[in-house]
């Protein structure tokens, strides 16, 4: 077994939950050099796992990251008011012709 390459890692992940972890990672060799592992609290026994995109090695590239999600989750809000806004009721009579107000 090989010795386990630790680094500091910003998991981006959670980033629009719980914002961005600061973690002490392992990085998953055996699996993909691309993936890391790492527990957000050492009380707890969980392993958590991030992929490539959702961590980074520098502050500066986590938070472009988390900007660019929390841009891209506000388009996608947007759009689903705009449907809502403008949403056609449909009307169902009991004897279930179908008509729209």
């Amino acid at each position: 077994m090989t010795k386990e390459e630790k680094i500091t890692a910003y998991v981006t992940k959670y980033a629009l939950t719980k914002g961005i972890f600061v973690v002490n990672a392992n990085i998953c060799k055996d699996i993909s050099p691309l993936m890391i592992s790492y527990r957000i609290d050492n009380d707890n026994d969980w392993n958590y796992y991030a992929h490539k995109g959702e961590w980074y090695t520098s502050l500066p590239e986590a938070i472009q990251k988390a900007n660019k999600m929390r841009i891209e989750r506000i388009s996608s809000l947007r759009k689903s008011i705009s449907k809502v806004e403008n949403m056609e009721f449909k009307i169902i009579n009991k004897d279930l012709s179908v008509g729209k107000l």
